[in-house]
């Protein structure tokens, strides 16, 4: 038996994908692993900024927010006779606030797991506080794109159990491009996280490539 863990919510940008291995014993754990796909990578409050992922500027000021997803199926188990879901319903509230300073801009997110189900009923629980740091090396200018690179670590804060937090401490390196070009533009980001290693069957998590 395999196990796949997808992520199911709609216009999720920043996802984290880890999964390797072999299969393990008949003991399985699958509560260590957080059923989110993304998080709130940018908290800049300007309307053309895009939500969730990093852009090479700083911005000014302070911000705060919410932000709110449901993501159905977001953990599913692959069985000879079919897919089979182990969390069918997440549900999570990411409050975040950031302060630009002196060129760089700090900011934190905290998810909380509204509401979920899985075989063993409802849940809810609080999630992984990301602390995080965007240092701009140049931001776009007219049709040359801007770089930074953003720092970010994850501390276990969240519920051990019920697909809510990740075991340890965990830290990530992204780099952000951005061009505009007139009234449209891209975003790309790119990185890779490095955290404590959760197995369950051949699903390994913990660390992986961002983007």
């Amino acid at each position: 038996m395999n196990v796949r863990s997808r992520d199911a919510t709609a216009g999720a940008l920043l996802a984290l994908i880890a999964a390797s291995g072999a299969a393990r014993g008949a003991e399985v754990d699958y509560d260590r692993l957080d059923a989110r796909g993304f998080w709130v990578a940018d908290t800049a409050s300007e309307p053309w900024r895009p939500v969730r992922l990093a852009y090479p500027a700083a911005g000014g000021g302070w911000d705060a927010g919410v932000l709110v997803d449901i993501a159905r199926n977001p953990l599913m188990e692959e069985l000879p006779d079919g897919d089979a879901p182990v969390v069918d319903l997440l549900s999570s509230a990411h409050l975040y606030g950031g302060l630009a300073w002196r060129g760089m801009r700090f900011d934190a997110a905290m998810p909380f797991t509204l509401y979920g189900h899985d075989l063993g009923g409802g849940f809810a629980g609080t999630g992984d506080l990301r602390l995080g740091a965007l240092l701009p090396a140049f931001e776009p200018e007219g049709a040359r794109p801007g770089l930074a690179v953003q720092a970010s670590t994850w501390l276990p804060t969240g519920t051990a159990v019920r697909y809510s937090g990740s075991p340890g401490v965990s830290a990530a390196a992204v780099v952000a491009v951005a061009q505009e070009l007139g009234p449209v533009g891209w975003t790309v980001n790119g990185g890779l996280r490095v955290g404590q290693t959760a197995e369950a069957r051949n699903l390994t998590a913990g660390s992986g490539p961002v983007g």
